[in-house]
């Protein structure tokens, strides 16, 4: 997080509760299926300092804003779970041997499979009953809700017709890396920071066997003169390089906490920006696939920098696979300006 612009990135961020009151001010049934996961564990608020009465006082205070955060509505909203606990990507029951999905997407999928086998409709509450139980999906740990408020056994799920999707954007997986730099405010405080976005001439190749899910058991190569690359320095440790196009693509690699990025082989990396210190950080993602999380390892055979400290040549071979799937891709990224 230290390597965030926390405010920027509040900008572009979209809030729960917000999606909650604007759909409620609608007036209208609906369910919120929030797949996502968190990292984390519960703090204390005992302290040397602070008096009993006061941090209990703090204590009770935390437990308000988190019983609203569960948000315990008459419209259900879904968590992929408890706070505290990542859940992993799980097999597309659709294409199991390539492609993952977040879990509620999963058993999502697999509840509209069961509708339009029966060709029966289901009310919100035997939805919520049903995407929740954990004898629908053996492979996944069934979602989390707060529900409160009245059953509704007369409110009733309806398959969308083909003119009603026309204009959805799907997208496999749990989605792809958030950009968000590259606004004009954004633009300005990256300036602002001494280290602004620059554009850069290099490439990028990668590939995977059958069934890895980035690359999809091909071979990618973006080294086309017309790519447009977008190099981004959050700070020394990390370098975030943006390949544009039909299919674009982002590579981001860091060295562990504290650490300046340097020449040599760096193991057991996590996905970036999350992971734990002392660890280096890796991800790959592009064409609307990204891991949930991430192994892998990545080695910077050459990096060569300006008197600004600015990356002026970079050569980098990488794997990576998604944590709970076998098949690792292997890639290179060169970097240079001419």
């Amino acid at each position: 997080m230290e390597r965030l612009n926390i405010e920027e990135f509040a900008k572009h961020t979209i809030y729960a509760s917000e999606l909650v009151d604007t759909l409620e001010s609608m007036k209208i049934p609906f369910v919120l299926l929030l797949d996502t996961c968190y990292d984390g564990k519960a703090r204390s608020f005992e302290s040397p300092v602070l008096t009993s009465q006061a941090s209990q006082s703090l204590a009770s205070v935390a437990a308000i804003l988190r019983f609203q955060n569960e948000f315990h509505t008459p419209n259900p909203v879904i968590f992929s779970a408890e706070p505290g606990t990542r859940v992993p990507l799980a097999p597309d029951p659709a294409s199991p041997e390539t492609d993952s999905l977040g879990p509620i997407a999963r058993r999502l999928y697999l509840v509209d499979q069961e509708m339009r086998k029966s060709n029966n409709r289901l009310s919100v509450a035997d939805f919520v009953s049903r995407i929740t139980s954990p004898q629908l999906d053996a492979q996944t740990r069934p979602p989390v809700t707060h529900v409160s408020g009245p059953d509704s056994k007369d409110i009733f799920l309806g398959q969308a017709t083909v003119n009603a999707m026309q204009d959805l954007d799907i997208r496999q997986a749990t989605g792809a890396t958030g950009t968000i730099c590259c606004t004009p405010s954004a633009s300005v405080a990256t300036e602002a920071s001494g280290r602004p976005d620059r554009r850069i001439s290099g490439s990028l190749k990668f590939e995977g066997p059958a069934g890895e899910f980035i690359s999809g058991g091909h071979k990618v190569d973006m080294s086309n003169s017309k790519t447009w690359i977008k190099v981004s320095e959050p700070d020394m440790q990390s370098i975030e390089i943006t390949f544009d196009g039909n299919d674009g693509w982002e590579l981001d690699i860091a060295a562990p906490t504290h650490e300046k990025l340097a020449t040599k082989t760096y193991q057991r990396a996590q996905r970036y920006p999350f992971q734990d210190d002392g660890r280096p950080g890796l991800s790959l993602s592009g064409s609307g696939r990204a891991c949930n999380e991430v192994e892998g390892k990545f080695t910077v055979d050459e990096l060569d920098r300006d008197s600004a400290g600015k990356i002026v040549r970079l050569n980098i071979t990488f794997q990576q696979r998604c944590v709970g799937t076998q098949q690792f891709l292997q890639g290179a990224v060169q970097l240079g300006i001419h």
